[in-house]
């Protein structure tokens, strides 16, 4: 029998006043009884407007993406690229903590499909995270003593890594199960990553070598010895045809680039008189950039070696460079008060983003090209203008602990952030 209109606005008006009583004492009432109003068979747009109006509700919350996971067809991407960024609001973004570490997070990263995080932990584990709800889904344990990074396979189905333990190993990213443990190394290993066709895997460890290894099987294929390097090799970067790999290079010996499969050094570039502290590829892979402790940053021909521009000196070292999205622009960090935005292709300096004389000298491009994000000693996160170096908006959440690591979602609308604290933090764009 029909129900009267008149009927329903009575009892909804009476559930209305229920559940603002409820609300007093439990904050998820309103969440709970807003869903049993979506009905059986709600809309993406619905459960999208469910899920940012009740984001304190962690367990609806949870509810809710499961029930938007199914409405995703199987295989096609969430988004069809980067947001621009010049529509989002940054200075009152959304913040959900990633707890349950027991030991400081060293690292954290985003899946490809930026719908979960993975990250590293001295506690000796990794975790992998729900980016939306915060929620710990998978704990990877197994090493023996701290992980010092991790990294998801291109297609997302697999995680690498590296640990103290003089390991690397690789994981199933859904069950957490480990299916293979790299070995070989004589020193504890710091850095781990895929190739980007998933076919390799490339580690950097405290012997001062880099090793290559098959990703399916776990075979070493080749050792890259680095001559004149002191200390831990704590990142090696594949070009962007996952052909060869680029290194940290010691005090007057020069940046070389080396064929992944074979370990022979194809290309080195000369000119650095202090030891190389980070390189990047431009996206096309037919340059690099490299930032060293003689205060230079230079940009080199990946195919001759030649050096084709030097950027003007920095004081404190430069030790971190990459290369925007669309190659058009190079960020260089040192141990001064600020990072710089250069044109790739003149040299010539867009910006300079001044802060404190406590700035981390880590910075990460937004997908679009259009931002920075930086983690700072004061225990923030900014965001940057790279045209401008405009500040945009300084995110609070670290409490008393350094930022360590910072990066975007693929499409641009998160940032994870790390600290020498037990937590990492998701911030959304509203």
């Amino acid at each position: 029998m029909p129900i009267r209109r008149g009927r329903l606005v009575a009892v909804l008006t009476l559930f209305i006043i229920a559940t603002a009583r409820a609300e007093a004492l439990d904050p998820c009432a309103t969440a709970r009884s807003d869903w049993l109003l979506l009905g059986e068979t709600p809309g993406a747009a619905v459960l999208e407007a469910f899920r940012d109006t009740h984001a304190g509700c962690s367990i609806m919350v949870a509810l809710a993406e499961e029930r938007l996971a199914e409405l995703r067809p199987t295989g096609e991407p969430e988004s069809e690229g980067p947001v621009d960024q010049t529509g989002l609001n940054w200075e009152n973004a959304r913040s959900v903590v990633l707890e349950g570490h027991r030991g400081t997070v060293v690292h954290a990263a985003f899946s490809p499909d930026g719908r979960q995080i993975v990250t590293a932990s001295m506690d000796d584990t990794a975790g992998i995270w729900d980016a939306e709800t915060g929620l710990l889904l998978v704990s990877l344990e197994g090493h023996t003593r701290t992980v010092r990074s991790a990294a998801f396979s291109p297609d997302g189905r697999r995680v690498v890594t590296a640990s103290s333990d003089r390991t690397a190993r690789i994981w199933d990213a859904e069950t957490g199960r480990s299916r293979v443990i790299l070995e070989g190394h004589e020193g504890g290993v710091w850095y781990a990553a895929f190739s980007p066709d998933g076919q390799l895997i490339v580690t950097g460890a405290w012997d001062s070598t880099a090793r290559i290894w098959e990703a399916e099987t776990g075979r070493e294929i080749a050792v890259l010895v680095l001559q004149g390097h002191v200390g831990p090799v704590n990142w090696a970067t594949f070009s962007p045809d996952g052909r060869r790999v680029t290194t940290p290079a010691g005090a007057d010996n020069p940046v070389q680039i080396w064929e992944a499969r074979s370990g022979r050094v194809e290309v080195r570039f000369e000119g650095h008189t202090g030891a190389i502290r980070s390189v990047a590829f431009s996206p096309d892979g037919r340059r690099v950039v490299s930032g060293s402790d003689d205060g230079w940053a230079r940009v080199w021909d990946a195919q001759t070696g030649r050096s084709v521009i030097t950027l003007e000196r920095q004081g404190g070292g430069v030790s971190h460079v990459a290369f925007s999205p669309d190659g058009r622009r190079i960020v260089t960090g040192s141990g001064t008060r600020d990072q710089r935005i250069w044109d790739a292709v003149t040299g010539h300096l867009v910006a300079t983003l001044e802060g404190r004389a406590d700035v981390v000298p880590i910075a990460a491009f937004s997908p679009d090209g259009r931002r920075i994000v930086t983690g700072t000693a004061d225990r923030t996160v900014r965001i940057w203008d790279v045209e401008t170096g405009r500040h945009i908006a300084t995110l609070e959440g670290h409490g008393e602990h350094r930022v360590g690591g910072v990066s975007f979602s693929p499409d641009g609308l998160q940032i994870v952030s790390s600290s020498t604290g037990h937590a990492a933090i998701v911030w959304t764009a509203r």
